[in-house]
């Protein structure tokens, strides 16, 4: 692999195989769209059986090699309903065995991960106290951004009573102006680093 296309950014995707994980692929692949060179790691983790060794047995050697072709069945089902053209994306798969977030954090470390990607399942009081949170205890403990993955859902929730901002020239702009706040406002800033000398300093 040559310096041209050598992954720009690299992105680690925590997969547990329920619903949530899909969005997390989905999020994963919608961003390596816009980015090119954007490599994925792909990480599922299985919790390790306390009454046997896990030095090699057959059985954990079983277990995380159906794990890894489980990863790739669902990148690829995922991968195929992303919109857009079709590319080729570079994927690698990791199957680990532990404590889910340690070892998905030194996952992170392995790959030098730029950006991590979990699913969430949106667990709500008592249900999320039981059962803990993989993806809070994530965010927490990260020492890189993490991005929470979840479907989309505004339907039924109210909006705000203060009406849309008005496009600049609009009839509503001049009527619809008292009544916004100061906050509401759009500008097209000029974004980048500065490359024309300032006159007069030395």
């Amino acid at each position: 692999m040559n310096e041209a296309s050598a992954p720009t950014q690299r992105l680690a995707v925590a997969v547990d195989f329920t619903p949530a994980s899909e969005h997390a692929i989905a999020a994963a692949i919608a961003l390596a769209q816009r980015v090119p060179h954007t490599a994925i790691h792909v990480v599922h983790v299985l919790p390790v059986d306390p009454w046997i060794k896990t030095d090699g047995l057959p059985r954990e050697s079983a277990a995380m090699e159906a794990a890894s072709r489980k990863l790739r069945e669902l990148v690829l089902e995922v991968g195929l309903r992303a919109p857009g053209r079709r590319w080729d994306q570079e994927v690698s798969f990791h199957v680990r065995l532990g404590d889910a977030v340690e070892a998905i954090l030194q996952l992170v470390v392995d790959v030098d991960a730029d950006l991590l990607i979990v699913g969430t399942h949106g667990r709500r009081g008592l249900e999320r106290l039981l059962l803990g949170s993989v993806a809070t205890r994530l965010v927490m403990e990260a020492r890189l951004p993490v991005y929470v993955a979840r479907p989309k859902e505004l339907e039924g929730l109210p909006r705000s009573e203060i009406p849309a901002l008005p496009l600049p020239g609009s009839e509503r702009a001049a009527t619809n102006a008292a009544l916004l706040p100061r906050s509401d406002q759009r500008a097209t800033l000029e974004l980048g680093a500065r490359t024309a000398h300032i006159s007069g300093l030395i």
